[in-house]
């Protein structure tokens, strides 16, 4: 049997090349829509022959597949319209349970204070956008803005971070797990965003369940399944219209005055760990490869 992910897209279709030249079972996880994401991003044109040549491989790997795993219930639509949906299983990314277990022997205490810590860990790619924090920094000397990550705008922060000469704003490239988890902890506010794109709104960044199991405030920006599972599923109300600093700054000001008035209220972590614990994801995913 073979397993491939996707995404890259070719790191799928590599998969499929090989369960075909060896005639063995293909199963093919779908992390991210490629290569339709591209349009959303205007990174490429409907007919530009790279985007065509991509779905073309697109095809070829959904139909050597003898079974698809998708991580996202906004993904069934767009795949069921490709492939068999009877072949098809659901398994969300989810957490870790040594990160569950970590937070969980914490006392998460949120207490006023003068100057709140905003953190955002994760990639600093075009999906993301995150210079609009630095826009916030700018605008907000009343908090400090902890980056903690690597991607395509990395640079374009750095540069907008020196020539506004920022003081309230630190940058960390990487840093290991274990060091995250306490910058987590020592974190006031937690925060989230990607642009808002038709395509967005069907995928589920893994960030949110690491969030979720600090039980920190979450100041998030994201729209369709993201928007759905922090607003209905867990009870996040800290919601702003991505890349709208505005709607940002009225937000956060309502963070810090529920924190400020001890009226912020922590997510429900039992539902956390039943629902996207990685040990139980893991075990429904070992029975999916046993039954092909």
């Amino acid at each position: 049997m073979i397993i491939a992910t996707s995404p890259q897209l070719l790191v799928g279709v590599a998969g499929a090349v090989v369960s075909k030249i060896n005639k063995k079972r293909f199963l093919i996880d779908i992390r991210d829509l490629w290569p339709d994401i591209v349009l959303d991003m205007n990174v490429m044109k409907k007919y530009n022959p790279i985007y065509l040549f991509l779905k073309l491989l697109e095809k070829f790997m959904y139909t050597q597949s003898t079974y698809l795993v998708y991580n996202s219930p906004g993904f069934k639509e767009y795949l069921g319209t490709k492939y068999d949906k009877n072949r098809m299983k659901l398994i969300t990314n989810g957490i870790d349970d040594f990160i569950l277990n970590y937070f969980e022997s914490k006392e998460t205490e949120r207490l006023p204070k003068d100057k709140y810590q905003i953190l955002y860990a994760g990639n600093l790619g075009i999906a993301q956008d995150i210079k609009i924090l630095v826009e916030l920094a700018d605008r907000r000397k009343d908090i400090e803005i902890l980056l903690i990550g690597k991607g395509s705008q990395e640079n374009l922060i750095k540069e907008k971070i020196k020539s506004l000469n920022l003081k309230n704003i630190t940058f960390i490239s990487s840093i290991p797990r274990n060091e995250l988890l306490k910058l987590y902890e020592r974190a006031d506010i937690l925060f989230l965003q990607l642009k808002d794109i038709k395509m967005f709104e069907k995928t589920i960044p893994s960030k949110i369940f690491e969030y979720l199991a600090s039980q920190k405030p979450i100041i998030f920006g994201v729209e369709g399944i993201a928007k759905k599972i922090l607003m209905e599923e867990f009870n996040r109300k800290y919601y702003f219209k991505a890349n709208d600093i505005k709607d940002l700054e009225n937000i956060l000001n309502k963070t810090i005055s529920d924190i400020k008035n001890n009226e912020y209220e922590k997510p429900d972590i039992e539902k956390l760990k039943n629902n996207y614990s990685r040990k139980i994801l893991a075990q429904k995913y070992a029975e999916l490869i046993e039954k092909v």
